[in-house]
């Protein structure tokens, strides 16, 4: 480690820089959590808007139009069992802050050393934190992408049903 005149400052300007990026990543994890529920309400509407067609169809002829809600019915499910599977789940997500019992596990280091070491660690975690917003963040979109394209399967079901009925 470099002995420097500045170095305590530039431990302690690190430090606080560490510690408001793993705010930020906090905050962003927390507007993911948002994100994926306001998803999940559109499929879930979607849901079951072609379940309350589909229920009273059941009690007549299986025709196209009964058949395509069918699948679009189906598709919004395995859509909201993939969003929930990837984003609501619950993960292990890095913590803002080293174990204290972990800071004084080596004695003979002195405090700007242990800094050192925890900003290191800190960056870690920021890491940590940004590879798990990412996972989440793929996932939203691609449901959200998917519901964009939800007519697609309705039409597929349809033609099916024409194809083979």
């Amino acid at each position: 480690m470099t002995e420097h005149t500045s170095w305590p400052e530039r431990l302690k300007w690190a430090e606080e820089n560490g510690l408001k990026s793993l705010q930020e990543k906090f905050t962003t994890a927390d507007n993911m959590g948002k994100e994926a529920q306001t998803t999940l309400t559109y499929v879930l509407a979607g849901m079951g808007g072609t379940f309350v067609y589909i229920l009273p169809g059941l009690e007549r002829t299986l025709d196209t139009l009964l058949f395509g809600a069918i699948v679009l019915c189906l598709y919004f499910v395995a859509l909201g069992v993939y969003l929930v599977r990837k984003t609501f789940l619950i993960t292990d997500y890095p913590s803002p802050y080293q174990e204290p019992e972990n800071l004084l596990d080596r004695p003979e280091l002195s405090l700007d050393e242990l800094r050192h070491g925890e900003i290191l660690n800190m960056t870690e975690r920021l890491q940590k934190s940004t590879a798990w917003i990412e996972k989440k963040t793929q996932a939203i979109n691609r449901v959200r992408i998917a519901l964009v394209l939800s007519p697609v399967p309705f039409v597929v079901g349809c033609a099916l049903f024409k194809i083979f009925a």
